[in-house]
């Protein structure tokens, strides 16, 4: 337990990422998420979407003044927009039991936050952990922070580290400053101050406050 808190002091504000925020479109035509605005694409913002309360969304989404109440991802981002989590568990279940991560991300974040549903730690971990395998980068992070903490899984900062250590090189500003921590720390890992630098770096690079605030103190 010992690492556990440890780490988890070091950052004791941290908090969960809701951050599927922003969904942009290469120079590639390729998909990503950020947890920031878009970059640049060829003097052009590039096409983004916004959070709905921190869930992930799909792309070209609006919020529309009604809508129709089917069991599909659209369905269940726009009853989010309007209020209406009853309907957006159903959608967000229906589609997340034919494998969709993007449902299975915002049923564990409902379940997190207690919208829609009783609070569930252990469902919300079931549900980022089915995303999370399936490289969703965002999960991979919340279920990183709770196997840190404890939530609704044993406490166990080495499987915290193993998901960071996947969701960080997707670009999750968080999971980077988590792994940089780890690095700094040597927990569950070697402590390597070159790799801590490297991750605090690239997490700071995205805006990432207590990243910021880590390098003042290392470089």
């Amino acid at each position: 337990m010992k690492s556990i808190t440890i780490l988890a002091l070091a950052l004791a504000g941290n908090a969960f990422s809701g951050d599927v925020a922003y969904k942009c479109i290469g120079a590639d035509g390729i998909a990503f998420y950020r947890s920031g605005p878009c970059p640049q694409v060829s003097g052009s913002v590039a096409p983004a979407i916004g959070s709905a309360g921190g869930y992930a969304v799909a792309p070209g989404m609006a919020p529309r003044s009604g809508f129709t109440k089917t069991n599909t991802f659209e369905s269940g981002v726009t009853a989010i927009e309007h209020g209406d989590y009853t309907q957006a568990l159903k959608s967000f279940r229906a589609v997340a039991a034919r494998g969709d991560a993007r449902a299975q991300y915002n049923l564990g974040t409902m379940y997190r936050d207690g919208q829609g549903v009783p609070q569930d730690y252990a469902q919300a971990a079931h549900w980022y952990r089915k995303a999370a395998e399936q490289g969703y980068s965002y999960a991979q992070y919340n279920l990183g922070i709770m196997h840190l903490r404890g939530l609704g899984v044993t406490p166990d900062s080495l499987e915290a580290i193993r998901w960071f250590r996947l969701s960080a090189p997707q670009g999750v500003a968080k999971a980077q400053l988590m792994l940089g921590l780890a690095y700094q720390l040597g927990q569950g890992v070697t402590q390597n101050y070159s790799e801590a630098l490297k991750w605090l770096r690239l997490s700071a690079g995205q805006g990432d406050g207590d990243a910021q605030s880590k390098l003042g103190w290392m470089d």
